[in-house]
C-alpha cells in the first residue's frame, strides 16, 4: 500500500489509519504487507504522521530515498540511503524494523535511456547505495525506476543482490 496523505490534514491522517487497517482487505498470512513511504529524512513533510498507529500493520518498510535530485549531503547516496532507513526506524520506535531501501532515481551508465525529467542517479552511485544497505542491515534494496536504469547498472545490482 502506497498511502500519501495531505500535509496537515488531520482528519486525513485518521481515515488513512482506518483504511489500513480496516480496509476490506483480505491477504494469506504467508503474504507480507509492506509500505512505500516517502521523504523520511525531512521531518517537516509528513508533521504529526501517524507512525504508532500504523506501526504492526506492516511487514516491511520501502523507504524512497532518491539523491540523484539532492543537494549537499543528501545527494550522496550512501549517507541519505543509511539516513532515510535509521530516521524510519527511529520515527517507528522499532530499531529492527525490515526495511527495503529504494534508491535512484535511475541509474545512468552511459546507455541510451529516456529523459524522466530529473537528474538521474549515476552507476557510480550504487556502491554507496549498496554499503549504506548492508550498514543498516536491510533486507534488500531496488532502484526507481526500471525505465531509467541501464544495463550496466541492472547487471550490478543483480550481482550485488545475489551474492548476499
Amino acid at each position: 500500500m502506497d498511502r500519501i496523505p495531505s500535509q496537515g490534514n488531520p482528519g486525513q491522517k485518521s481515515r488513512l489509519i482506518t483504511s489500513v487497517t480496516t480496509g476490506g482487505i483480505t491477504i494469506a498470512p504467508s503474504v507480507s504487507v509492506p509500505t512505500v513511504v516517502t521523504d523520511v529524512i525531512n521531518r517537516d513533510f509528513w508533521p504529526g504522521f501517524p507512525w504508532d498507529g500504523i506501526r504492526s500493520t506492516y511487514d516491511v518498510w520501502l523507504p524512497m530515498a532518491y539523491w540523484s535530485f539532492r543537494t549537499e549531503e543528501h545527494a550522496d547516496p550512501g549517507y541519505y540511503t543509511a539516513e532515510n532507513i535509521r530516521l524510519l526506524r527511529e520515527l517507528l520506535g522499532d530499531g529492527s524494523a525490515v526495511v527495503h531501501g529504494i534508491g535512484g532515481v535511475g541509474a545512468a551508465d552511459g546507455s541510451d535511456l529516456p529523459d524522466p525529467g530529473e537528474p538521474l542517479a549515476l552507476v557510480e552511485d550504487l556502491e554507496g547505495f549498496l554499503a549504506a544497505l548492508e550498514e543498516v542491515g536491510a533486507v534488500g534494496g531496488s532502484i526507481y525506476d526500471w525505465a531509467t536504469t541501464g544495463p550496466e547498472a541492472r547487471r550490478r545490482l543483480a550481482e550485488a543482490f545475489s551474492a548476499s
